[in-house]
């Protein structure tokens, strides 16, 4: 569906909406934006209270008539809805330092292999021809999103951050220079109109699964009270590079140590963890290596409400790997399910399953083990690609025989024991 916005008259901005940008609000409004707020008249913060954040209100259109009757003059934000993300580049000099999101995220994009971004609207001050924009993106309801994916990056969502918009006017780069802000459609032209949130292209599957917010395993695991644990930093960085416990348990305890020690310091605590992870015969993915260290170093360093590791963070929803990467899906159980102190509780041993009890090794059944797959997949979801346009579906995950056998036949690949395994696991 496409909605025909009200044209603005591109000749009046500068004399007339630039003047007092809130006026636009009547704009928004009608084609959908209902998230308009004031902000002081060339200044992009300090929006009203209580109408941003998870629990805030949207305005009314009353509300909205009584702030222009409040302020004298004012700019305008936009508080994004459920269901529409921006992806906020920043790449320009700001006070003699460089940034560069546009060219870490085609970076990400590279590393991950993901599909080319579908032409979008987007929305800036800066250079009309530049990288440094707000991209707009329709995104299935339900799902946070890391709120910086890559360093210069942002993902601007519902209940973080908002939005500022045509026709406010913000303080440019140089002292006294003043810029306006403008939008621009899927071609790169400056806009005639307001576009509405339904015109922007949906989010391809896979940068939805790469952008949105690490899950973490809240339920109860196992804990082995045989040998020693690891847990001081020099202890987990001693582990052999082919050892089974570094794994994501692993990288969560060795990112919260140097989160720790190189508090304020973003760039050594990355290139640190990546040099320990790098040391692993098996280093993580770089999208599973980049949820997990953004997300340890946001428990320590980022303040605002609502950023902890808790199964909240996926809005209430149980997103897992899709049943056709039957590899991913293992990894994700053999973390959430057996391990324990940063080590796996769960091999392939001769022929059978061996289980860490606590205190020794137990030989269990196949259909023991795919029943605790199944108990875990029961009521997950996944994303999926419609087969009649590009917007991501989110599907039942509905394990069955085959399904769950593909993720046994992973793991049985993934926990064969290597010589020291094998040594620890002889009667």
């Amino acid at each position: 569906m496409t909605i025909t916005a009200p044209s603005f008259p591109v000749q009046q901005v500068v004399s007339d909406l630039a003047l007092n940008p809130f006026e636009a609000y009547g704009l928004y409004r009608s084609t959908g934006w209902l998230g308009t707020l004031p902000i002081p008249y060339k200044k992009k913060t300090f929006p009203p209270q209580g109408f941003t954040g998870e629990t805030g209100k949207f305005p009314t259109d009353a509300q909205c008539a009584a702030w222009l009757g409040e302020y004298k003059a004012a700019n305008i934000a936009l508080r994004v809805p459920d269901g529409l993300i921006g992806i906020d580049i920043d790449q320009y000099v700001k006070d003699g330092k460089q940034k560069c999101g546009a060219e870490n995220l085609r970076a990400m994009a590279e590393r991950e292999g993901l599909s080319p971004l579908p032409a979008a609207w987007s929305s800036t001050r800066r250079a009309p021809d530049g990288p440094a924009r707000i991209c707009w993106f329709r995104v299935p309801k339900g799902i946070k999103f890391d709120g910086q994916p890559v360093q210069d990056v942002e993902i601007i969502q519902h209940g973080h951050r908002y939005a500022m918009v045509w026709p406010s006017v913000a303080p440019g780069d140089e002292p006294g220079e003043w810029t306006q802000y403008a939008w621009y459609d899927p071609e790169g032209a400056e806009a005639a109109y307001v576009p509405g949130p339904d015109e922007m292209p949906w989010l391809p599957a896979d940068w939805v699964e790469a952008l949105r917010e690490a899950e973490h395993w809240t339920g109860h695991r196992p804990t082995p009270t045989g040998g020693k644990s690891t847990s001081s930093l020099a202890e987990l960085l001693a582990l052999p590079a082919d050892d089974s416990g570094r794994n994501n348990a692993w990288l969560t305890k060795v990112a919260g140590h140097l989160a720790r020690l190189h508090e304020g310091d973003r760039d050594t605590y990355w290139a640190r963890l990546e040099e320990a992870d790098q040391v692993s015969d098996r280093p993580h993915h770089p999208t599973a290596f980049r949820k997990t260290a953004n997300s340890v170093w946001r428990r320590h360093h980022d303040s605002r409400e609502g950023r902890k590791m808790t199964n909240e963070t996926t809005g209430g929803l149980d997103l897992v790997p899709s049943p056709f990467k039957p590899v991913k899906v293992a990894r994700l159980c053999l973390d959430q399910i057996w391990t324990a102190q940063g080590a796996c509780t769960l091999h392939r041993w001769r022929g059978s399953w061996m289980s860490w009890t606590g205190a020794h090794w137990r030989d269990v059944e196949s259909q023991w083990v795919s029943s605790k797959i199944q108990d875990r997949l029961e009521d997950a979801k996944f994303l999926d690609k419609s087969e009649k346009d590009d917007k991501p579906l989110i599907k039942d995950w509905d394990p069955n025989s085959a399904s769950v056998n593909n993720v046994v036949n992973a793991i049985k690949n993934i926990t064969l024991p290597r010589s020291a395994d094998a040594a620890r696991l002889l009667p």
